[in-house]
């Protein structure tokens, strides 16, 4: 048993020091841990306990178990010279971890103006998810659904509210045409039936929309395309497709022609 008379040896009130409680005061996070300094003149051995269940504790180490107030206290047991003493409780706040992703997972390739999508946030919040424009003379947003008001160039931002276990974030923009008409399949009103092997087409794309035309060649070891001129390599069936792209003053949207069929002879 300590002597009364040494009172001067009894350890002094000692404090939960650690790089969250001195240096990042008000930034714990759920999930976090970090491992408790006790700082006390005592000489036995030193522990914490926690009297919230927000946080648990398991030697020194602390873990942030849910968001809300989490309650520590020092201890210290009682050595040869010295006996055991307790810490007054230090509180600190545990908020909700930081969501490391908010993107929009279906932004399409481009908008018409006057239509609607809604937009699907990946996130791993479990917040209220929602969609903002920094863009509201193109696009308009309503939680997650998306009104094209005008061509152009529309710029969302994935967002998610502050959940039970994670805090409010906010994505990178996300960026994509808007465009006014939408342009019709383009056709290869040139196409012959059939070609003749070392000859060549220069082909003529019709469409509605003012954008860059091209062919593309499905059946490259029967026919090649450079720029809008075919050219047939070997016989059989030469298969191309018409493109128009997007103007660039947002008038028309870009569009794919279907499949079209030429047998290539000698």
């Amino acid at each position: 048993q300590p002597h009364s008379s040494a009172i001067d040896r009894e350890p002094s009130r000692r404090a939960l020091r650690s790089q969250y409680d001195v240096e990042n005061r008000g930034e714990h996070t759920r999930f976090a841990t970090f491992t408790a300094t006790v700082s006390t003149t005592g000489q036995g051995t030193r522990s914490v306990t926690s009297s919230t269940a927000t946080c648990t504790v398991s030697g020194l180490t602390v873990t942030f178990a849910s968001t809300g107030t989490c309650t520590l206290t020092a201890h210290v047991a009682a050595s040869t010279d010295m006996t055991a003493a307790d810490g007054s409780p230090q509180s600190f706040t545990i908020t909700g971890a930081v969501p490391q992703t908010v993107r929009i997972s279906n932004l399409p390739a481009y908008g018409l103006r006057g239509a609607t999508f809604t937009a699907l946030v990946h996130t791993d919040g479990d917040g209220v998810t929602s969609v903002i424009s920094t863009t509201q003379s193109i696009c308009t947003t309503s939680q997650r659904v998306v009104t094209y008001v005008a061509s152009g160039t529309c710029t969302l931002v994935a967002a998610v509210a502050t959940g039970t276990n994670y805090a409010a974030g906010n994505g990178t923009p996300q960026s994509f045409p808007v465009y006014k008409y939408a342009s019709n399949a383009p056709t290869i009103s040139n196409a012959p039936a059939t070609g003749i092997v070392g000859k060549h087409l220069s082909a003529v794309v019709t469409t509605n929309g003012t954008g860059t035309k091209s062919v593309s060649s499905t059946t490259l070891g029967v026919c090649t395309v450079s720029g809008l001129v075919v050219t047939y390599q070997s016989v059989g069936s030469c298969k191309l497709v018409a493109a128009v792209a997007g103007s660039t003053n947002f008038q028309y949207a870009p569009a794919t022609g279907k499949s079209q069929l030429i047998v290539v002879k000698k």
